[in-house]
């Protein structure tokens, strides 16, 4: 039934030479359809959230420095009350009006800026959020505090740029 293989007839040469090829062909095929895909399928995940850890810094610091500018505006508009006050007088109305604005706008800001420190526990390293935590902290120290008692600008700016040298290192 079965005949010796010998050297040199089709036997011989197929296994000598097709059939490790044909293995290799189908060992090869099984391990790149299973392993290929798990890689493309980690590589997109890891892109999806570096785009969206971009997307995220990007937020906060837009939010943020929309929230400083509208308090900058709100600092100026209190010292501008102030002037008035000591001439006897008061904010004229579009002067009024203005401040609601920047009292609005610094509050969506602000909340849009916690949102997304929220979402950065996700995307960020633990050493970015504790500046990220660091500057919200001192600002919730200041919410109770009058016009008055609110620091320097210039102690705006160090602590936001914290926030920002943090926000760099992110990416």
């Amino acid at each position: 039934m079965w005949e010796p293989i010998t050297e040199g007839g089709f036997a011989y040469i197929a296994f000598q030479f097709y059939v490790p090829i044909l293995l290799t062909i189908v060992v090869g095929g099984v391990v790149a359809n299973l392993v290929i895909p798990s890689i493309q399928r980690r590589f997109e995940i890891n892109r999806r959230e570096a785009e969206q850890r971009v997307e995220l810094r990007d937020e906060i610091a837009a939010n943020l420095g929309l929230y400083l500018e509208n308090w900058r505006r709100l600092l100026d508009i209190a010292v501008l009350k102030q002037a008035r006050r000591r001439e006897g007088g008061t904010l004229l109305e579009d002067e009024a009006e203005r401040k609601r604005g920047f009292v609005q706008a610094r509050n969506a800001h602000k909340d849009e800026w916690v949102r997304n420190l929220v979402l950065g526990r996700i995307y960020f390293s633990a050493e970015t959020m504790v500046a990220l935590e660091a500057f919200h902290r001192w600002d919730r120290g200041l919410s109770s505090k009058s016009l008055d008692d609110l620091p320097e600008r210039s102690a705006w700016d160090v602590q936001s740029e914290q926030v920002f040298a943090a926000l760099k290192s992110a990416t």
